[in-house]
């Protein structure tokens, strides 16, 4: 769900490299999509503890473009899953929503450790990684 590919991360300032969401085999906003993974896993963290507590929607924004995820969930057990580029949805999946839940958060937690491991790795750190790895507790 969560893609990172921590080969294609860079430290100039800020941490750039590859990062998307994927459903059913589909990358959002592309496989390839390049933005600030530590920023947006330390916004996406609060959500998906949010999501995982009971709240019914969650909002995964990226940085760069006007591209969001958001998930919806109703009263029978199911999560629809939007993809958005600008307003208008461009993906729409449904799921299980506590399959969803353990899915999303398995996997966030994943992509998390693996970033926070390469960062230590290269002797990277700065506020934000603190915040992500504070993020995380709890999950």
């Amino acid at each position: 769900m969560f893609n990172i590919e921590t080969d294609s991360f860079d430290n100039k300032g800020k941490i750039t490299g590859k990062i998307s969401i994927a459903f059913n085999g589909c990358f959002f906003p592309e496989k390839d999509w390049n933005d600030f993974p530590i920023i947006l896993l330390e916004w996406w963290s609060s959500e998906i503890k949010s999501f995982i507590n009971g709240a019914k929607e969650a909002q995964f924004q990226f940085m760069d473009g006007p591209f969001k995820v958001n998930f919806v969930s109703d009263a029978v057990g199911k999560t629809t899953v939007t993809c958005y580029n600008k307003s208008s949805p461009v993906h729409q999946y449904t799921y299980d929503t506590e399959n969803l839940k353990e899915i999303c958060s398995a996997s966030f937690l994943e992509a998390t450790k693996t970033v926070l491991d390469l960062c230590r790795k290269n002797g990277w750190n700065d506020d934000d990684i603190e915040k992500l790895a504070s993020s995380i507790k709890g999950l």
